[in-house]
């Protein structure tokens, strides 16, 4: 039987994740990885371009989960953004770890497509996680 989590509870279980009072932190990554459920802190290579390498600190600041389609979604309140410098660099997408104590790795996601930026280029994102149950 699959395991059903009720769309009030995914609200739940979502706001307490992100809302424990851990800082999590925001970072680009260069190599040219696919996420998957084997995926570990160690698998993603931070950027390294000029503006690229700036890690970002998400204390608080989630907004409330919301019900989309059975399934909880849920974003942090401010877009991020980095500016690259004159050496740009590759960015094949973005990963979320907790470094409190042994950095381990929450979660990624690849972009559409690889980044490729150049002097003053910027790239914006919005961290956004979205769960559901095998309903």
């Amino acid at each position: 039987m699959p395991l059903i989590v009720p769309d009030l509870s995914e609200l739940y279980l979502m706001d307490r994740l992100l809302d424990s009072g851990t800082d999590l932190k925001l970072a680009l990554y260069e190599n040219n990885e696919t996420p998957d459920q084997d995926s570990v802190y160690a698998d993603f290579d931070l950027a390294t371009g000029d503006g690229l390498d700036v890690i970002k600190t998400l204390s608080g600041g989630w907004d409330a989960a919301a019900t989309v389609s059975h399934k909880a979604v849920k974003a942090y309140s401010a877009e991020q953004s980095w500016t690259c410098g004159a050496s740009g660099g590759t960015v094949y997408g973005y990963f979320i770890y907790d470094d409190s104590g042994t950095p381990r790795l929450v979660w990624a996601e690849r972009f559409g497509s690889v980044k490729t930026l150049v002097d003053t280029d910027e790239l914006k994102l919005t961290p956004t996680i979205t769960g559901f149950s095998e309903n």
